[in-house]
């Protein structure tokens, strides 16, 4: 049903290169500081998997992030706060109808664990480990996932992906953009237990604008499916 996550053939100008094997630890700490503050303030987020893409924006008053995520055959909008995620689109339920899903309930094999946390590539970020500059705003570093703290719609996200990864998902190779002491991209390429890779790229824009999110009302949202759940 969702493919953000899906796997991607490489060629060799979508592969992140391989991060220098010398670690310079100021633009580590400079790198996590970008992080920080990028995850700190509101912004507009695009990321992109094979053929898939999610748009949309996060505001840090309401901690909640709106996407839109659009296929070559549809088009479903996710609501995602730190507990759980509305979702509309081609579901069954209507075409104005909310799913209300709860992260603590939801099975990690399911299709929506994959898109829990929109904004996964600035958590990925926050989880890195090395870190060494390719020119003043080039970060080539590696990330281990199980570094990775959140809340539960991200940690959904992090069980996801433990699920289709490989065990040694420790040292990932990623590449990242930062400027104004903001993250403006990362990108990665991930490693699922079954050979194949994912391509991960998320890009910020409008970083420090004000974006209002809201839950939707309360006669929209219908509950997830038992079959959704453990």
């Amino acid at each position: 049903m969702l493919g953000i996550l899906s796997a991607a053939t490489l060629t060799a100008s979508q592969a992140v290169a391989a991060p220098s094997e010398r670690t310079d630890e100021e633009t580590l700490k400079v790198f996590l500081e970008a992080v920080a503050a990028t995850r700190s303030t509101d912004y507009k987020l695009a990321v992109r998997a094979d053929r898939d893409m999610l748009t949309g924006a996060v505001s840090t008053a309401a901690r909640a992030t709106e996407v839109t995520h659009l296929t070559e055959y549809s088009q479903s909008t996710f609501v995602t706060v730190p507990d759980r995620m509305y979702a509309q689109g081609e579901f069954g339920f209507g075409p104005e109808a909310f799913i209300e899903l709860i992260f603590g309930l939801m099975r990690v094999n399911c299709a929506f664990a994959a898109v829990a946390d929109p904004a996964m590539g600035l958590s990925m970020a926050g989880a890195a480990t090395t870190a060494d500059k390719s020119d003043d705003r080039t970060i080539r570093g590696t990330f281990d996932l199980s570094r990775i703290d959140g809340p539960e719609n991200t940690m959904m996200t992090v069980k996801h992906l433990r699920t289709i990864l490989t065990a040694k998902a420790t040292a990932i190779p990623f590449t990242a953009v930062i400027e104004d002491r903001y993250v403006r991209s990362f990108e990665t390429v991930l490693p699922r237990a079954d050979g194949t890779r994912l391509v991960y790229r998320m890009e910020l824009s409008e970083i420090g604008a004000t974006n209002k999110i809201a839950v939707p009302p309360g006669g929209k949202i219908i509950p997830a499916p038992p079959e959704l759940y453990e």
